[in-house]
């Protein structure tokens, strides 16, 4: 039976799916047509820099600036599984907003959707946010609200909100 697992990205454990994470990445543009920081095409170089860009990111973890929550799908719960989806909540060391956390890049694979993935890393990283003391989340790129069918929900966090739309039922990312 398939399971769902949602871990915290550790460079030293999970450093190998970095080329995974990145065919995700160019997954979810080039099925969503979303720009998600790198456009087309994807050439060996391009995925070097895709990788480059995911490596700097990691890097933050160990500062404390940043979060990663993995959803990795495993076909029978034995096996660590594939990368299924993605979401990061940035950490500003800033005497402005401690409080403050940035939810960033939530992609869920085109193969592993409408399984639930993107409301379990969100909830989780609310979690994680609350025990951070990170009480009003802000997404990094909000998306136009002037996008045709776009749809807006407000999920709570202590007495902050933050936005997450979609658009015919596909989460926008950012």
């Amino acid at each position: 039976m398939e399971q769902i697992n949602i871990v915290q990205f550790s460079p030293s454990q999970h450093g190998h799916l970095i080329p995974a994470i990145v065919q995700m990445h160019i997954d979810c543009i080039e099925f969503d047509g979303a720009l998600l920081r790198f456009h087309p095409p994807f050439t060996a170089e391009k995925r070097q820099k895709m990788e480059s860009f995911w490596n700097e990111r990691f890097s933050q973890i160990s500062t404390g600036r940043r979060i990663t929550l993995l959803a990795l799908v495993s076909p029978d719960g034995k096996e660590e599984g594939d990368v299924a989806g993605i979401v990061e909540l940035g950490m500003p060391d800033a005497d402005t907003g401690p409080f403050r956390g940035d939810v960033e890049l939530l992609m869920v694979s085109p193969n592993f959707r409408r399984r639930g993935l993107a409301n379990k890393l969100i909830k989780e990283l609310e979690d994680i946010a609350r025990e951070k003391k990170r009480t009003l989340l802000v997404s990094a790129e909000m998306p136009m609200p002037n996008i045709d069918g776009l749809r807006v929900r407000l999920l709570s966090i202590a007495e902050s909100y933050m936005c997450a739309a979609t658009r015919n039922g596909r989460w926008l990312h950012g």
